[in-house]
């Protein structure tokens, strides 16, 4: 409805919103390359000029997220550069475990992905904001779990389930549940 509307309005910034919803939706579903695909339309490529796009610095978290996960990290790097240099220019403190969050997605080797995700939940701690802390720690459960390491990603893929679901973000609390039962783990009741 807001692109049918924002369209024939020539409306950028109404336009950017919906496909950056459509996006984290689709990266709720797990369906990364679809997330990208919409977050391209707003960004452009990683060749164009990203820190001239306000837009592309606020949505590169999810860009960086989107392009791991579809198997383009690659593709993500520059963007994650223009967020870091944005934050660091800005002192934007709550965008520092976001940079981190998307260093620990692009890092390659365990020991480096596993120092970044911690890195950025300890940022977290320093700045709060629950709906990014549980996205962080979904991902980094995802990444214990892959690493066998699945005592220490109960804790994390709980603590995300709980966030989850008193925030009410049902899709992100059945995908951190579906993570913990691959784990052999249940939720607690609730």
């Amino acid at each position: 409805e807001t692109r049918a509307l924002a369209q024939p309005r020539g409306l950028p910034v109404a336009l950017a919103g919906a496909a950056r919803a459509v996006a984290e939706l689709d990266l709720a579903r797990g369906r990364a390359a679809d997330a990208l695909a919409a977050l391209l339309e707003i960004v452009g490529g990683p060749d164009e000029r990203v820190r001239d796009h306000p837009y592309a610095l606020f949505s590169a978290p999810l860009v960086v997220e989107a392009a791991a996960r579809a198997g383009r990290a690659g593709d993500a790097l520059p963007y994650l550069e223009a967020f870091e240099q944005w934050t660091e220019a800005g002192e934007l403190a709550w965008a520092r475990p976001l940079a981190a969050r998307g260093r620990a997605l692009l890092a390659t080797g365990d020991a480096a992905c596993d120092e970044w995700y911690t890195r950025s939940l300890e940022l977290h701690r320093l700045h709060p904001r629950p709906y990014e802390t549980a996205r962080t720690q979904l991902l980094y459960g995802e990444f214990l779990r892959r690493a066998r390491r699945k005592t220490e990603a109960r804790t994390q893929l709980r603590a995300a389930v709980d966030t989850f679901q008193s925030l009410g973000a049902r899709l992100w609390a059945e995908r951190a549940l579906g993570e913990l039962r691959a784990t052999r783990a249940t939720a607690r009741r609730r």
